[in-house]
């Protein structure tokens, strides 16, 4: 998976503005676990555990990009990031890839944070 934009990532456990660096799949596809199963923060923790044991991820490029966004600089996470499947619910699994596709992993997608791209081999 390719971070085209800076991606801006929070805790799937404690609400903070602070930002997350990791390639942690239950970091990454948090929103996108929010968005597809329409539950809290609260409630999705055990949808962010399931994804950690379904997606292994594999080595990683991650870049930093400090970039102005409102007139603060931001830093936000780019580069390729790896994963396998290793099993679970493959339904669930394209539905929170379909939507990190559409619509972006991370915070601020809609001012074009966490733009991505995927290929699958």
């Amino acid at each position: 998976m390719s971070v085209e934009t800076p991606a801006l990532l929070t805790s799937p456990r404690l609400k903070s503005k602070r930002k997350v660096f990791t390639n942690d799949p239950g970091t990454v596809f948090f929103m996108n676990l929010m968005d597809v199963t329409g539950l809290s923060r609260e409630d999705v923790q055990t949808w962010v555990e399931k994804l950690r044991e379904w997606l292994w991820p594999e080595p990683s490029h991650m870049n930093y990009v400090q970039v102005v966004y409102a007139g603060k600089v931001v830093t936000g996470l780019t580069g390729k990031l790896r994963y396998s499947i290793a099993g679970g619910d493959m339904d669930m699994i394209r539905r929170v890839i379909s939507t990190a596709i559409s619509l972006g992993i991370g915070t601020s997608r809609r001012n074009g944070f966490g733009r991505i791209r995927v290929r699958v081999r």
